[in-house]
C-alpha cells in the first residue's frame, strides 16, 4: 500500500507515539531511533519525526542497513531517499527531521527475506529462475547456481536490484558443490535460504531405461540436494535460523508410468527432506519440500498439454511463478518444517 503526504500539518498523537527517537549525544548531533509500525497496514499516512540515515559505506552502495524495516527507500518532500531502520540503541547514527513521508508498507513475508542471502540451485531457468526473481523482488540477495555460467549470469542480470551473484556448479559433483559454497560464503556471507530446484528427467519405461540414466537421475535429483544441503548447513548453523526448500514432484508422491527413475529420485528427496528436518530443527533450521504438478518448463515442453490438462481439476498447467509463491510461503512459515506442499492444480486428486 502506498502512503503519501506533505510536510504540512501535524500528526495525531496516536501516530506520533509510534515513533520512538532516543538521542544519545545531543552535543554531537548523533542519535539512534526506532520506527515502530503497527501490525495493521490500513494507515492513510505516516508522520515521521526522525529516521536513521544509513552509514556512509552502506548509503554509497545503495544497500539497506542491517535490521531494515522497509525493503524500499522512503522519499521525503526534499527529494532525498533514506532507509527506514531499526537499530540497536547502543549505536550512534545521524538523524534527520523528514516530516511526513511517502513510503510503501511491506508485508511480513517481504520483510522476512529482506537483504538476506538466498542460494537458488537451478536458478537459471524454469521454477528456479522464477524463485530467484521473486526473492530478488522481495529484497533478498540471490546467488544463482547453474551448470552453465553464462545462463546463471543472464538470470542474475535480469533480477531486480543489485548485489546478486552467479555461480557455475554441477550439484551432482561433490568437489564442485563444496568449492562453490565455500566461495559463496567468502564472497556473499552466511546463507539464510537454500532452494534446490536443479533437476533432470529421464522418462522411459523401465525396460528401456539404461542404468546410466537411472544413476544420472538419482545423482542430480537426490544426491545433488543432499550435497548442497550439507554444504549450506555449515554456513546456516552460524546464524539465528535458516530455511531450506527442496523441489520434488507429485510423481514422487503418487508415481507415474514411464517415470520410474525420476519418481524414485523425487520420492527419495521427500524422505531426505523429512529426515533432515528432524536433524536440524533444534537449530531453528526448517526443511520442507514443494511438490509441483505439470508446470510450464523445459521439462514439460514435449507433453501433450491439452490431453494432460484434462486430468487436472483446474484444467491447466501451472506457471513457474505460481510455484515460486509456494516456495516463498515455505521460507516464510516459521512454524512449518518436515512438510510437503503440493502445488499441482489438484492433479494428485485424479491420480
Amino acid at each position: 500500500m502506498e502512503l503519501t503526504g506533505t510536510n504540512e500539518g501535524t500528526a495525531p498523537e496516536e501516530q506520533q507515539n509510534r515513533i520512538l527517537p532516543r538521542y544519545l549525544n545531543k552535543r554531537s548531533g548523533t542519535a539512534a531511533a526506532a520506527l515502530v509500525f503497527p501490525q495493521r497496514t490500513q494507515l492513510e499516512w505516516v508522520w515521521v519525526h526522525a529516521v536513521i540515515v544509513s552509514t556512509k559505506s552502506l548509503s554509497d552502495r545503495g544497500e539497506p542497513p542491517p535490521e531494515c524495516l522497509c525493503v524500499r527507500k522512503v522519499h521525503s518532500s526534499a527529494g532525498k531517499d533514506h532507509w527506514i531502520t531499526k537499530l540497536d540503541y547502543s549505536q550512534e547514527h545521524r538523524v534527520k527531521e523528514l516530516g511526513r513521508l511517502k513510503l510503501t508498507l511491506i508485508s511480513a513475508a517481504e520483510r522476512m527475506v529482506m537483504s538476506r542471502l538466498a542460494v537458488v540451485c537451478g536458478g537459471s531457468r524454469g521454477i528456479g529462475e522464477a524463485v530467484a526473481r521473486l526473492l530478488a523482488e522481495r529484497g533478498c540477495r540471490v546467488a544463482v547456481v547453474s551448470r552453465n555460467q553464462e545462463a546463471a549470469e543472464a538470470a542474475v542480470a535480469a533480477l531486480h536490484g543489485a548485489d546478486h551473484r552467479a555461480f557455475s556448479c554441477d550439484v551432482s559433483k561433490e568437489h564442485q558443490v563444496q568449492e562453490t559454497f565455500e566461495t559463496i560464503q567468502k564472497t556473499c556471507g552466511d546463507i539464510a535460504y537454500l532452494v534446490n530446484a536443479a533437476g533432470i528427467n529421464r522418462d522411459a519405461l523401465l525396460l528401456r531405461t539404461k542404468p546410466e540414466e537411472m544413476v544420472a537421475a538419482l545423482h542430480t535429483n537426490l544426491l545433488g540436494p543432499m550435497l548442497t544441503c550439507r554444504a549450506a548447513l555449515r554456513s546456516m548453523l552460524r546464524g539465528p535460523g535458516a530455511a531450506i526448500v527442496n523441489i520434488g514432484s507429485v510423481v514422487g508422491l503418487k508415481g507415474n508410468s514411464g517415470q520410474c527413475a525420476y519418481g524414485a529420485s523425487k520420492a527419495g528427496l521427500e524422505g531426505f527432506t523429512r529426515s533432515l528436518a528432524k536433524e536440524v530443527a533444534s537449530r531453528n533450521i526448517r526443511v520442507n519440500l514443494l511438490a509441483p504438478g505439470f508446470i510450464h518448463t523445459d521439462m514439460t515442453t514435449g507433453l501433450n498439454e491439452e490431453a494432460k490438462a484434462r486430468s487436472i481439476p483446474l484444467g491447466r498447467f501451472g506457471t513457474p511463478e505460481e510455484v515460486a509463491t509456494g516456495v516463498l510461503f515455505l521460507l516464510d512459515s516459521s512454524y512449518l518444517t518436515g512438510q510437503v506442499l503440493v502445488v499441482d492444480g489438484g492433479l494428485q486428486l485424479a491420480m
